[in-house]
């Protein structure tokens, strides 16, 4: 697994045309639910996955912003399609990927290992879990989940906050996937 960083000037750039998106869901304006917003710069959140060459040589190209990770069985291929894509575009090569947002990449032969410690340690202290014990199961038993709850309010935006951390977290941390789609 191999990391590019391509150099974008355009990055979060101000935008020539116009360009209107639907709102939101949670932040539409009452009564004007039906109203577009003018975008005033790019938005760059989608992740991409291509693949190049054939069968035993092929590589994959993952994408998020402007960070390139390549991968293949053969080195040599990795090695050309590197350097093809800096033929085409601006770009460093950071050589072995360690880190990918939130995810600590330990390479070695025969086997990567994907650890999120850290963005765990995060996610506990924005849930105001540092203090809890840890447990097998992350979900008491026979939970039922209600809209109608007798708890005082939560904070809508700040739940779907905390999913969507451990959306991310599910990817290196598969023991949890149950109580997240539960959640969610």
């Amino acid at each position: 697994m191999h990391n590019l960083d391509v150099k974008l000037a355009f990055l979060n750039s101000y935008l020539e045309e116009e360009v209107c998106v639907a709102q939101p869901p949670e932040f539409a304006v009452v009564g004007h639910e039906r109203q577009v917003l003018k975008l005033s710069k790019a938005l760059y959140d989608e992740q991409e996955v291509y693949t190049h060459g054939k069968r035993q040589k092929r590589v994959l190209l993952g994408m998020y912003v402007n960070d390139l990770i390549v991968i293949g069985a053969d080195q040599g291929e990795v090695n050309a399609y590197k350097e093809e894509m800096k033929h085409s575009f601006k770009m460093n090569d950071l050589g072995c990927l360690n880190y990918y947002p939130g995810i600590k990449i330990k390479q070695q032969p025969g086997r990567i290992t994907l650890l999120q410690v850290a963005y765990t340690a995060k996610l506990l202290e924005k849930a105001g879990m540092t203090n809890y014990n840890i447990v097998q199961v992350p979900m008491k038993n026979c939970l039922k989940l209600s809209k109608q709850s007798t708890t005082p309010h939560v904070d809508a935006s700040y739940y779907r906050s905390i999913v969507a951390s451990l959306r991310y977290l599910v990817h290196t941390r598969s023991d949890i996937g149950f109580t997240f789609g539960y959640v969610s």
